[in-house]
């Protein structure tokens, strides 16, 4: 479950979607994500423990570099964000590796994407995203320190966390609206990503402290 704070839009005039056919409706916006199992007073804390994220986004003006790449045929949305992300044990409670269902793991990220936009009710997402993966990310302090101030059980098992290595990731998302009867949508979406981390492997685990 997500839990979602706005933290500020800065002249928003309407909310822009695939269908909007209005031309200068959104300039820029700033929001803050967080995801934590603790929303939910669960007593477990478990794989996608945790994310964080910060995100600016803006109008790209028409001749930008962004709008050229679509020949100004879109409306191009730029983003910014830092993600800050971990990972962890079902059993938080376990202290030794061969006992572990998953190896601890953290990140953190900077990414700048482009969303275009079109008439024809349809999108395309672009994202190009860099950062660290392992102890230099800084998960385990963080987890520990917040788990403190919450009273919940400390983590013993980020000994074993991933070790360090460089994350780049490259995502492109095309969405296309197929069904809008006015109360109801439905869009088709096709996606595509690429990198060094999210292949779905379980990575290589460090037994450093």
């Amino acid at each position: 479950m997500r839990f979602i704070v706005l933290l500020m839009s800065v002249v928003t005039f309407a909310e822009l979607s695939a269908q909007d056919q209005q031309d200068d409706t959104f300039k820029a916006a700033l929001f803050l994500k967080v995801d934590n199992d603790a929303f939910l007073a669960q007593t477990v804390d478990r794989y996608y423990s945790s994310g964080i994220f910060f995100q600016f986004r803006k109008l790209a003006p028409e001749g930008s570099f962004p709008s050229r790449m679509m020949k100004n045929k879109a409306k191009a949305i730029q983003s910014f964000q830092f993600a800050h992300v971990f990972y962890t044990a079902q059993d938080l409670r376990l202290r030794t590796i061969d006992q572990l269902d998953r190896p601890y793991a953290g990140y953190m990220s900077l990414a700048y994407g482009v969303d275009y936009y079109f008439n024809n009710n349809s999108f395309i997402k672009l994202e190009i995203e860099g950062g660290i993966l392992g102890p230099s990310a800084k998960m385990a302090e963080f987890q520990k320190w917040y788990h403190k101030i919450i009273d919940a059980r400390v983590p013993r098992g980020w000994r074993y966390q991933i070790e360090d290595a460089p994350l780049m990731q490259l995502k492109s998302a095309y969405s296309k609206l197929i069904l809008n009867n006015g109360n109801f949508e439905l869009y088709n979406e096709s996606s595509v990503r690429l990198g060094t981390v999210f292949d779905n492997k379980m990575g290589k685990i460090s037994s450093n402290e």
